[in-house]
């Protein structure tokens, strides 16, 4: 109680929790976590592909980033929208592109 009042604070397992474990055991019985679909990590990658909106603090701050960073790497944004009806699909179709470019070493 405070101030006479009862507090209210979280109990049990909340709506997101769930279901971002449900989508986790969905994608681990896919296969999509299996170690042998991994890629093991460049050390100091050669060119970094960026899947982001094309304008924003967001493309600015990454690009901010890897420049003082790895001064020296390529940075290949594309674009996608990120918010809104669409969103998702654009998003993973800009991974897939960065996938199949094949001059980046990681996304």
């Amino acid at each position: 109680m405070l101030h006479g009042r009862p507090c209210l604070g979280p109990q049990g397992i909340g709506a997101l929790y769930r279901a971002l474990e449900e989508r986790k055991q969905r994608f681990a019985a896919e296969g999509l976590f299996a170690a042998e679909r991994k890629r093991p990590l460049p050390f100091l990658p050669r060119a970094v592909g960026v899947a982001t909106a094309s304008t924003g603090a967001a493309v600015r701050d990454v690009l901010k980033v890897l420049g003082q960073r790895f001064e020296a790497r390529r940075v290949v944004v594309r674009p996608c929208k990120v918010q809104g009806d669409g969103a998702a699909a654009d998003i993973a179709a800009a991974i897939d592109d960065l996938n199949r470019d094949g001059t980046v070493d990681v996304i």
